[in-house]
């Protein structure tokens, strides 16, 4: 401890070495969660699992960059990843935690550049490491005799440890005075207050025979002799808890979804739980979620059955979409419109008072769903209809990079199910997307599919209006005005037939751009009735939306003094909101605003921070403000001014 106590100060990289069992990922846990505070922009955990697999170091790297709050698209190829990832880290005070690595080359691909702190675990010898990247070694050995007893004190029953010497020696001997081991052998004298030391040797030891034959044949395979007895001693639905937690493909669960993956009944859960924390066999982490740890998932999962995993999956997707969709509710009540999804027995999914808590769960599970797509879709048909129901946090947020994988998985999953209804919607996701990217003539294709699945094949007026309305979107922003407002029309035909408000009035807000050209103040009036719309059903997205379209409105009709005032309430909506994306785009647009009107302090100090937003999200539009800003400081060329000396002036 005392050695990694100079981690915070030097930095560098320090790897803790020892076989399985020998708690080196608990002292490396142990050691962070007391160190956060030396870590002020955080501390990033990523379990390597002992192997090298494909496309491992960008599932690492993009997480890490999303928990910064970082958009991965902003690397334009995935090998650029690493590059990104290294120049946002530069600077920062951050902790970096690799669990369970192969070899000094998968540890040297992750490495930041600078002053980094790293703490990795081992089961293998790093020594290389140490030669090309100066890492402090520290190789963990087995408890000695004494520390063995004192822990088997310690954590049991001193009294019955102390009762029976030579038992307690044997004791020591199977579990090899690994930590892991004493600790399970430990927990089980708790959990059985009438199991003797004789009696928990004895089992031990039978067991031992049998896990030597497997030994023999894997010498990389530590002895799960207590493992092993600590799970004989679980009752059989707590075995069944065990694995489907250690066999579905999600590192960590909250309850909830765990409960979910089960089928049990809160209180039965909760039970099991219980049971299998005193056992040590789940780990509870600071935010809520469970996991396990490694040797023991590995342990557990070899003892699912098969069957009984493919059907808690399902379940499992089910919550997710369930809850998915009470979650976008809270944030624009009926937005999907009447969406069937069956009811599964086992599954309570959870639901969600305000905006802001469906918005938190969104954030938390987003990397449990797009694992979940990656893993178990191709399998579950409806797991499409998870990317559908995401749809409105994605629109808040802006993740791009999370946008175009999570409705990727949506399309490719309904697309081989032949699902038509999740098809249409996730095409029609792709497109807002390629819209939000300027890339609209690419997102076309998409929205003619997805509009010919809605007219031919589908009774799905909620969703051709959403199609239809990026349509319209997409045929303003390619030069095509009189076309999309036949789009924008049936857009608000089927939003005004299906009683949807908050989608009349995005439609409004957007439609007024296509009429400006040929109807200035008729733009405006559509844009103020959205500004109306939304006060009425004080949804913070569209209230931020359409004032900032109405003050866009006002700036092209050279009403600047207009325009700031609805740029500074679209401020005052957005900025206490998860829309950091918007409030950049406000503020880009107020620093335009205020540079028309000569306000130079102003327009500096929006332009300023519009492009610090834009720079942590590495969002392109980041150069946009940058330019204006720069344009602040360059005095205004005349057009007239000639730039040519007399001597290089043309002569007739």
């Amino acid at each position: 401890m005392r050695l990694l106590d100079r981690l915070p100060h030097e930095g560098g990289i320090f790897v803790l070495e020892g076989e399985a069992g020998i708690g080196t990922t608990h002292l490396m846990l142990h050691w962070a969660n007391k160190h956060t505070a030396d870590f002020p922009d955080g501390c990033y955990y990523a379990d390597l699992n002992g192997t090298v697999a494909q496309n491992q170091n960008e599932a690492i790297v993009t997480g890490i960059l999303q928990a910064l709050g970082v958009s991965p698209t902003a690397a334009d190829r995935p090998e650029q990843l690493l590059d990104l990832f290294r120049s946002v880290a530069a600077g920062k005070r951050i902790l970096l935690l690799l669990d369970n690595a192969v070899s000094p080359a998968q540890v040297a691909s992750l490495l930041p550049d600078g002053n980094f702190a790293v703490l990795v675990t081992s089961r293998r010898s790093l020594a290389d490491l140490g030669k090309t990247h100066g890492a402090q070694r520290i190789p963990l050995g087995k408890l000695t005799t004494g520390e063995s007893l004192a822990l088997l004190r310690e954590a049991g029953d001193p009294a019955r440890v102390d009762a029976d010497p030579a038992a307690t020696a044997a004791v020591i001997g199977v579990c090899q005075r690994l930590p892991l081991a004493l600790s399970l052998a430990a927990e089980q004298l708790l959990a059985s207050p009438g199991l003797t030391m004789g009696e928990l040797a004895a089992d031990l030891s039978a067991r031992e025979v049998g896990a030597t034959l497997v030994v023999s044949l894997n010498t990389d395979l530590t002895f799960p002799v207590v493992l092993e007895s600590a799970y004989g001693k679980l009752p059989a639905r707590v075995k069944r808890t065990l694995w489907l937690i250690a066999a579905q493909p999600c590192r960590a669960l909250d309850k909830f979804a765990l409960a979910a993956l089960t089928g049990l009944d809160a209180p039965a859960f909760e039970a099991d739980l219980a049971l299998l924390t005193r056992y040590k066999l789940v780990e509870h982490r600071r935010d809520g979620r469970i996991q396990l740890q490694s040797m023991i998932r590995e342990f557990a999962a070899g003892h699912a059955d098969p069957e009984e995993v493919r059907l808690a999956e399902r379940r499992l997707i089910h919550f997710l979409v369930l809850t998915a969709q009470n979650a976008g509710n809270a944030m624009a009540k009926g937005w999907t419109g009447p969406m069937k999804y069956p009811a599964v027995p086992g599954v309570t999914p959870l639901v969600f008072a305000e905006q802001q808590q469906a918005l938190k769960w969104f954030r938390a599970e987003r990397r449990t769903a797009l694992t979940l797509l990656g893993a178990v879709g191709p399998r579950e048909p409806q797991a499409s209809r998870l990317a559908v129901l995401y749809l409105p946090y994605l629109f808040l947020t802006k993740p791009w990079s999370m946008c175009l994988e999570l409705i990727g998985h949506g399309v490719r999953i309904a697309r081989d199910a032949q699902d038509h209804f999740d098809l249409a919607r996730c095409l029609h996701g792709m497109a807002w997307v390629l819209h939000e990217l300027r890339r609209d003539a690419e997102a076309l294709p998409y929205l003619r599919r997805a509009m010919a699945l809605q007219d031919n094949e589908l009774d799905d007026k909620q969703g051709k209006a959403w199609t239809a309305f990026t349509f319209g979107e997409c045929l303003t922003a390619t030069g095509k005005p009189s076309e999309a407002l036949r789009y924008f029309e049936i857009a608000r035909a089927h939003f005004d037939e299906t009683h949807q408000p908050l989608g009349s009035a995005f439609v409004l807000s957007s439609m007024a751009f296509a009429v400006y050209e040929h109807d200035p103040e008729g733009a405006i009036s559509r844009a103020e009735e959205a500004v109306t719309i939304a006060t009425e059903l004080d949804n913070p997205a569209l209230r931020g939306c359409s004032h900032h379209q109405l003050g866009l409105l006002h700036q092209r009709d050279g009403n600047l003094e207009e325009a700031v005032v609805e740029f500074r309430k679209a401020l005052v909506i957005r900025r206490p909101t998860p829309e950091r994306w918007g409030t950049a785009d406000t503020l880009l647009s107020l620093g335009e605003t205020y540079a028309q009107l000569h306000r130079e302090a102003d327009a500096r100090a929006a332009l300023t921070e519009s492009m610090a937003i834009f720079a942590d999200l590495h969002d392109p539009r980041e150069y946009v403000a940058k330019a204006t800003l720069t344009q602040l400081q360059v005095p205004p060329v005349p057009p007239e001014q000639n730039w040519l000396p007399d001597s290089e002036q043309p002569h007739p």
